[in-house]
């Protein structure tokens, strides 16, 4: 079992093994896979807001941005972008 804080948190475990999909997604509003135009091509995203979105939008939703969700001192890392 994944726990955070003593949460169980291993339905987030599936979320985060795809985050690259997830952010072309957003960026493109292409499913992965398909040969169709964009789905509402007008919802995309711009890199920041999708790495937001994932970081510190999420650790507030959640209730742990005090813990995670900005480069802080302190604070937990949570997603990790390699180039």
């Amino acid at each position: 079992m994944l726990t955070v804080n003593g949460k169980n948190v291993n339905s987030l475990r599936s979320y985060f093994e795809n985050v690259r999909e997830h952010f072309e997604v957003a960026l493109t509003r292409i499913a992965p896979g398909e040969d169709k135009p964009p789905l509402e091509p007008n919802q995309a995203v711009t890199l920041e807001q999708a790495l937001r979105a994932y970081t510190l939008s999420a650790a507030c939703v959640n209730h742990f941005d005090k813990q995670a969700g900005s480069i802080a001192p302190g604070k937990s890392v949570d997603l990790i972008l390699l180039d």
